[in-house]
């Protein structure tokens, strides 16, 4: 069985507009299970509702990445965003992370 890694999408987001969170994750949701290269699992926000991640899984997440890349250079409230994909762990244990920003 592949291993399963994470990959975090974190970005500023003053949320006024939950309906354009909830498309952008619909477009995002739709690109991972139309290319078959991973899950996507859901959003969160901060308590002040500044801040946003996007977390999905992928047993290739660079393939993931390239698939919805895409949609979030497009996505206007992404600009700046940081992406963590885990890439697997060290020879000590630590986790390997690939850092993207848009």
């Amino acid at each position: 069985m592949a291993e399963i890694h994470p990959v975090v999408i974190k970005f500023d987001y003053k949320v006024e507009d939950f309906d354009y969170l909830d498309d952008l994750q619909d477009q995002i949701e739709n690109a991972v299970n139309y290319h078959n290269v991973g899950e996507y699992d859901t959003y969160e926000l901060d308590e002040e509702n500044n801040r946003a991640l996007f977390y999905l899984t992928a047993a290739n997440p660079e393939v993931l990445f390239k698939n919805i890349a895409p949609i979030l250079q497009q996505s206007p409230i992404l600009k700046g965003a940081k992406i963590d994909i885990e890439m697997g762990t060290a020879a000590d244990g630590t986790p390997v992370i690939k850092e993207y920003q848009l």
